[in-house]
C-alpha cells in the first residue's frame, strides 16, 4: 500500500501566516482541508499528524521553540475546524497528549515500512529526513519524504545530495548545525559544510565524541573545530534529544486501512434532494399538484347527462394522470449551479475535492466543454485551482467533436504507445508516441506509482492528452492531464 503521512503543522502554518490579507475569515481552514483533499490523491490510505498543546521536548527544554510567537486562540480555532472537517471526510487524524506531529509520524512510518508498506512524509520539517530509508536484501517497505515547500521528493539518495549525509546521519547533522525553527543550537562555530566532512569521515558524532581525546591530532582536527566540539558535548547530547523522533507514541494505527467514509449530509439538505430545484433563482419549488379535469356542474340532468357524467367520473378516477418531467437537476444558472455544486458537496461522495467551490469549477468548466456534471464530477480534477481533464475524457470530445478523421491507438506495449491523429480536413495525420523512457527523463516514474503498475495506460493516457491538444486545441482548450502536473490520477 502506498501510505501518506501529513505533517498538518508544517501544512497549516504558511497558509495561516498568509490568511491575514484574506476576507474569509476560515480562509487558513478551508484552503488546509482542500490541500489535504489534493495531496490524498493517489495513496491508498492517509493520515493527518498533529501536534498537541503539551510537548515532552518543551519540558525537556524551555528554550526549545522559544523563539516563535505566542500561539493566539484564533490560530488553534482555525486548527480544530480542520481537523474537525477533515475527521469527517472519513480521514484518520491522529494526535497524541504530550507528543509533536513529527513523533506521531515517526512512530507510523517505523510501524507501516517494518509492514513492507510504501510511506511518504509531507512536511518541511528537515528533522523528518531521518526517518527515510528503503528496505534492505529485498525486503519491501520504504519512506521518502515529499517537501511541502518545493514538492520534491526524497528518498535516502536525495537526501543525501541535499545535505552531504546519509538519513541516518541527519540527527548528528542537525546536533552540530543546529535547527533554528526549533531554536536548537548547534556546536559553536561548526556550519553546514564542515558538519558534513565530520560525519562522511567519522560516521557518527558517537564516533567522533567516543575518539576526540584531549587534543586535536587524535581525528587530525584543527584547533578551532576541536575546541568547538570540546565545548559543545551538553549542547549536542541536549540537541540529540531533542531531534530524536519518538517512535512509542500509542496511536490507531488499524484505522488507516479502514475505507475512509465521509459523514453523510446533513438532515436540513437530505430534506431537498428529492425536491425540484428552480433553474433560475436555484429555490426548491413544491411537487405540482396533479388536477383533474373539471367536471360542468349540472342543474336538471336528463337521465342521459347523468350517465354522462357518472361515465366520466368513472374515467378520471381510473384514469392515470400524465405528468411532464424536465431535467431540473442539470444548473441553468449560476445560483443554481451553486446550489447543486454545495449539494454535491455536501454528499461527501465527492470529498476529495476539498470544497463546494472546487466542485463549482469542476461543473462550469464541464458547462464549457459540453458536457453534464455527474460526467464533470467524473473526469475533471482541480488541482491547486488549476481544472485538469482525464485522457478518457479528452479522447471522448475530440472524438465527438466530428473534428476527428483518425485518433486511433496504433501501438500499446509496456514499454510504449503510439497514437494516429488527424484532423478532418488536413491531407494526413501525424503518429504520437510516448515512452517509460521519456517518463523517466522527465521524473515521474516513482516507486509504486501508476508508470510502474500500469505503464502501457500511463503511455496511451500520454499520448491521447498530446495528441489532443496538438491537432484539436479548440476541442480540449489546451488542458492538462493530473499527472502533468505532477500528480497521479487516483484509480
Amino acid at each position: 500500500m502506498r501510505i501518506l503521512l501529513i505533517d498538518l503543522s508544517s501544512l497549516f502554518r504558511p497558509i495561516w501566516e498568509m490568511s491575514g490579507k484574506e476576507a474569509d475569515q476560515d480562509y487558513a481552514s478551508k484552503t488546509t482541508v482542500a490541500r489535504v483533499h489534493d495531496m490524498a490523491h493517489g495513496f491508498d490510505a492517509a493520515a493527518v499528524c498533529c501536534d498537541s498543546r503539551k510537548s515532552w521536548r518543551k519540558e525537556l527544554a524551555p528554550t526549545y521553540k522559544a523563539q516563535r510567537p505566542k500561539q493566539e486562540e484564533p490560530l488553534y480555532h482555525q486548527l480544530r475546524l480542520v481537523k474537525e472537517q477533515l475527521a469527517a471526510d472519513g480521514f484518520c487524524v491522529w494526535e497524541a497528549e504530550g507528543y509533536e506531529a513529527d513523533d506521531c509520524i515517526g512512530a507510523a512510518a517505523d510501524r507501516f515500512f517494518d509492514r513492507g508498506h510504501e510511506v511518504v512524509i509531507a512536511s518541511s520539517d528537515k528533522d523528518l529526513c531521518q526517518a527515510v530509508r528503503v528496505g534492505e536484501d529485498g525486503a519491501f517497505g520504504s519512506v521518502s519524504m515529499k517537501s511541502l515547500r518545493s514538492g520534491e521528493l526524497m528518498g535516502p539518495a536525495e537526501v543525501k545530495a541535499k545535505f552531504g549525509v546519509r538519513p541516518d546521519q541527519m540527527r548528528d547533522w542537525l546536533c552540530l548545525v543546529g535547527d533554528a525553527s526549533d531554536n536548537i543550537v548547534g556546536a559553536k562555530g561548526i556550519g553546514a559544510k564542515r558538519a558534513t566532512e565530520l560525519l562522511q569521515k567519522h560516521e557518527s558524532l558517537a564516533n567522533i565524541y567516543a575518539n576526540l581525546g584531549n587534543t586535536c591530532d587524535a581525528l587530525g582536527l584543527t584547533p578551532s573545530v576541536f575546541t568547538a566540539l570540546k565545548e559543545s558535548v551538553h549542547i549536542c547530547e541536549l540537541g540529540r534529544k531533542l531531534i530524536t523522533l519518538r517512535t512509542d507514541v500509542d496511536l490507531p494505527f488499524a484505522d488507516i486501512f479502514k475505507p475512509r467514509v465521509a459523514k453523510t449530509a446533513p438532515a436540513e439538505l437530505e430534506d431537498t434532494m428529492g425536491e425540484i430545484i428552480d433553474g433560475e433563482t436555484g429555490e426548491v419549488l413544491p411537487e405540482p399538484e396533479q388536477k383533474l379535469r373539471p367536471i360542468p356542474s349540472i342543474g336538471n340532468p336528463t337521465k342521459a347527462e347523468r350517465l354522462h357524467l357518472e361515465a366520466e367520473k368513472e374515467k378520471q378516477s381510473t384514469a392515470m394522470v400524465h405528468v411532464e418531467w424536465a431535467q431540473t437537476l442539470e444548473p441553468r444558472s449560476l445560483s443554481a449551479a451553486m446550489t447543486l455544486a454545495s449539494a454535491i458537496f455536501a454528499s461527501r461522495q465527492f470529498a476529495a475535492y476539498g470544497t463546494a467551490e472546487a466542485v463549482l469549477l469542476a461543473i462550469m468548466t464541464g458547462r464549457e466543454l459540453g458536457i453534464g456534471t455527474m460526467a464533470a464530477m467524473r473526469s475533471i480534477h482541480i488541482i491547486e485551482g488549476k481544472p485538469t481533464l482525464s485522457a478518457a475524457l479528452m479522447a471522448a470530445l475530440v472524438l465527438r467533436s466530428g473534428k476527428a478523421k483518425q485518433f486511433e491507438i496504433i501501438e500499446r506495449t509496456n514499454e510504449r504507445a503510439t497514437i494516429r491523429c488527424w484532423r478532418d480536413g488536413e491531407e494526413k495525420p501525424i503518429d504520437v508516441t510516448y515512452s517509460v523512457d521519456d517518463a523517466k527523463r522527465a521524473g515521474r516514474v516513482k516507486p509504486g506509482s501508476g508508470w510502474e503498475k500500469n505503464p502501457a495506460d500511463m503511455c496511451v493516457a500520454r499520448c491521447q492528452a498530446i495528441g489532443a491538444r496538438l491537432k484539436w486545441p479548440d476541442v480540449v482548450a489546451n488542458m492538462y492531464l493530473m499527472d502533468e502536473l505532477g500528480r497521479e490520477e487516483a484509480a
